[in-house]
């Protein structure tokens, strides 16, 4: 089974951010919403391409990293930037 496309993601990360008092990093944000998608170990060792492969990233945090991107343009977030 491969990762879930980044859209899938959008859910968990408002659910974590509904469930938080006040803004959250995304270095806090990534792995909380990840862990909310139930990924088997395959799926969460799985890195980002080509780019990922060489830096390390995991698709799953890639994904999240994108939902976080399209929810914060949609103005659906409350994280603090950087």
């Amino acid at each position: 089974m491969s990762v879930p496309q980044f859209y899938y993601f959008i859910e968990p990360v408002l659910r974590v951010l509904s469930e938080t008092a006040g803004p959250m990093h995304r270095r806090e944000l990534v792995p909380a919403a990840v862990e909310r998608m139930n990924l088997s170990e395959d799926e969460l060792s799985e890195l980002a391409g080509w780019k990922g492969s060489s830096r390390g990233i995991t698709r799953a945090a890639d994904r999240t990293a994108w939902a976080i991107t399209y929810a914060s343009k949609a103005d659906w977030r409350r994280t603090s930037t950087g």
